[in-house]
């Protein structure tokens, strides 16, 4: 039977803020986030949790939609947006590792 590793798989929520996304498209924004590695695979989630209201629900959605690629760098992840810079606050999970 195949054995799914995920000991090295790490789990952050990070907060994009509607005045920090560059003025020009592509839209981006920088976040530190001390423990990744340019090395480190990451993916891109939903930061929803079970007491999540059905407002942030929809706000997170839409604008985490708008988020066309990421770009890992030590200790920071650069989000981008090619076609719209979202307008509201708003929160995704990043999960990654080794």
């Amino acid at each position: 039977k195949p054995v799914l590793a995920v000991a090295n798989t790490r789990e952050a929520v990070v907060a994009l803020s509607a005045s920090n996304w560059s003025t020009s498209a592509p839209y981006s924004q920088k976040i530190a986030v001390p423990s990744i590695k340019a090395t480190d695979s990451v993916s891109m989630g939903k930061a929803h949790t079970k007491s999540s209201s059905v407002t942030d629900i929809e706000t997170f959605d839409e604008m985490a939609a708008l988020i066309t690629s990421e770009e890992v760098t030590d200790g920071f992840v650069t989000f981008y947006c090619a076609a719209e810079k979202p307008s509201k606050d708003f929160k995704v999970k990043l999960k990654g590792g080794e």
